[in-house]
């Protein structure tokens, strides 16, 4: 239904993957990939299969993600790349008897949206995200893209400033920016709707004229996803942008609440509406 069908064109896909291979995991042939994401989702199919394809690396796979089962992969394989989604660090890490698995192996973790979400991603919570890192001896770079971008649109690059609970950077060959309701970029400082252009936006919804038309700005494709960035343009996901709770006249985005709760050490997961 709607806009739950984006057109991405072979160029889409293998330059987002070369990108990805090239300057965001720097794969190689001796890397062994785990993918826990299915395949016909534009993350694990670009950043998964199209990247270790690509590369001559070893994909290994797992039909249905289950933490226990992960770490027995990782331990047998030998694996060197994770990627995943945020639920999954967070089962990782909780998960009774996980010492007891050889991760040594592991150089890097990737941490993307959340699987058959169409639009947007949900950001890892930093609490998750330090404690991961100390926990497998690993570091763990969060990105952010959609189905319309083939999805890597920024990224917390391995050779760069890593900032927690940041997306990232735009990668190479993409231009990101935030723009009000009527598509003017914002004021420094200002949270507003981030907008997309390069090699990596689709062509546009399958036979959707009308929902690309109000998707597609002049080149820009705007998100539905709301940010802040800082003065070294690291993006910060804030929310969606139909999320946000007007209480007392002030605006509340959820995730800056979440946040809070996952300070807690009693606090294993959260999620505020």
């Amino acid at each position: 239904e709607g806009r739950d069908v984006a057109e991405l064109t072979h160029h889409n896909l293998a330059r987002n993957a070369a990108v990805t291979v090239e300057t965001l995991v720097q794969l190689g042939p001796d890397d062994v990939v785990m993918g826990c994401l299915p395949l016909f989702h534009v993350f694990g199919q670009t950043c998964g299969l199209n990247a270790a394809i690509a590369t001559g690396a070893t994909l290994t796979l797992l039909a249905r993600f289950d933490p226990k089962a992960a770490l027995e992969v990782i331990q047998r394989d030998r694996v060197t790349v994770f990627e995943g989604v945020p639920t999954m660090y967070g089962a990782i890490l909780h998960l009774p008897g996980r010492e007891q698995y050889d991760t040594s192996s592991l150089r890097t973790c990737i941490s993307g949206g959340p699987v058959l979400v169409h639009r947007g991603g949900s950001a890892l919570p930093v609490e998750i995200l330090h404690a991961f890192e100390k926990a497998f001896g690993t570091i763990l770079l969060e990105g952010y893209g959609l189905s319309e971008t083939s999805p890597v649109a920024s990224f917390n690059h391995p050779d760069r400033e890593r900032k927690a609970g940041s997306i990232g950077i735009p990668i190479l060959g993409v231009q990101m920016r935030l723009v009000d309701d009527e598509g003017a970029q914002v004021e420094a400082g200002q949270p507003g709707e981030i907008a997309i252009r390069g090699h990596n936006v689709m062509k546009g919804y399958w036979g959707r004229p009308e929902e690309t038309a109000d998707s597609m700005k002049d080149g820009w494709f705007v998100t539905g996803d709301i940010a802040t960035v800082d003065e070294d343009g690291y993006y910060f996901i804030v929310d969606r942008k139909k999320d946000v709770i007007i209480r007392g006249g002030m605006n509340v985005y959820p995730r800056e609440v979440e946040e809070v709760l996952f300070e807690h050490p009693a606090v294993a997961e959260a999620a505020v509406v």
